[in-house]
């Protein structure tokens, strides 16, 4: 990491979808249901954790799936058709909960950036009875599952958070670059969507579990990009 910094930590801005809900299998049964229905080779979980990448788009092209057009937005609602009919049953990972616990006990400011589109986003998290841990909840306002930058420059402002002092816990590379686009410090969420080999240690924290990303928070007594 670049630098250090004077201030502790403030405010946490969370992933959802493999960092705060353990949706890898769910993910991967959707993704494969669309790959089954055209002939193509179905995708392991490891092979999933190796290439997945954003945007999403890119990577349904990877696969063999066909974007041009009106066809990525016709894939992105048959996915979420099958994931929200099973969402209900993915937990959270475990430890989540704990470390929000901690966070919030000891006054740090938690919100939720996702590339989920904002209604699915916010009944997930209200299914999931953890929403009164967040001062604010942002996705995205379509299915495409398109950069977060924007979105997380709003969020920002809108709730004058102080990027000095603040972390992104996020399980893609795009969060990664999300986080530092903001100014702020990465964590990698290794136990989501992405392999700890796809992050780099010289520019994020890497952790294993969520309890592993609150120790390296407890460490960090600077936050600077």
């Amino acid at each position: 990491m670049n630098g250090t910094g004077r201030h502790g930590l403030k405010h946490v801005i969370w992933d959802f979808n493999g960092t705060i809900l353990d949706d890898l299998e769910l993910a991967l049964e959707s993704l494969n249901s669309l790959l089954r229905a055209r002939d193509l080779p179905v995708v392991t979980v490891e092979e999933h954790r190796e290439r997945f990448r954003f945007p999403v788009s890119e990577y349904y092209r990877d696969l063999g799936l066909e974007i041009e057009g009106d066809s990525f937005a016709a894939l992105s609602d048959e996915y979420h058709d099958y994931y929200m009919q099973h969402v209900s049953s993915c937990p959270l990972h475990e430890g989540v909960d704990e470390v929000m616990s901690q966070l919030a006990e000891r006054g740090v400011r938690q919100y939720v950036l996702s590339a989920m589109h904002e209604p699915l986003l916010l009944r997930c998290i209200q299914g999931l009875g953890i929403e009164s841990y967040f001062d604010a909840i942002y996705g995205l306002d379509d299915r495409l599952a398109h950069s977060k930058v924007l979105r997380g420059r709003e969020l920002c402002e809108a709730h004058g958070i102080e990027t000095e002092r603040t972390a992104l816990i996020g399980d893609t590379e795009h969060d990664i670059e999300v986080a530092r686009d903001l100014g702020i410090l990465p964590v990698a969420a290794a136990w989501g969507h992405q392999a700890s080999g796809m992050f780099d240690a010289s520019t994020a924290l890497v952790a294993d579990s969520p309890l592993e990303a609150q120790r390296l928070l407890a460490a960090e007594t600077v936050i600077v990009a």
